[in-house]
């Protein structure tokens, strides 16, 4: 599914929840998306990572990387969905998509892995 407007919100709480909650050492997860803006994703994934950190004292650590493709600008985005379409609704989407802040859309996968920091 595309994810809607909600989407982020989604893809946000799952990475949130990874280190306390749905990991267990030596766990990884993977995540395939498409989202906004994916220039400034690597920030987003972190603050979502650190809001995960909850109080427990397990000493465990959230690695990851997340691969994007070229991203398409908003414009673009979904323009063959709107072939055949009235161009007003075209147009009425991408304001509703600048409006959120979207420039660009990009499809993502994402590899999560929890470990725990070596002994020294």
């Amino acid at each position: 599914s595309g994810g809607g407007a909600d989407g982020q919100l989604v893809l946000a709480s799952i990475v949130s929840a990874a280190r306390e909650e749905l990991l267990a050492p030596g766990g990884r997860l993977v995540a395939v998306a498409t989202v906004p803006n994916a220039e400034t994703l690597t920030q987003r994934i972190a603050s979502w990572v650190r809001a995960g950190i909850g109080h427990r004292h397990e000493p465990s650590t959230v690695e990851g990387v997340a691969f994007c493709s070229k991203p398409t600008l908003a414009h673009d985005f979904l323009a063959d969905a709107f072939q055949g379409r009235p161009k007003l609704e075209h147009d009425c989407y991408v304001s509703a998509l600048h409006r959120s802040g979207v420039q660009t859309m990009s499809d993502m996968v994402l590899l999560l892995h929890r470990h725990f920091p070596s002994a020294r």
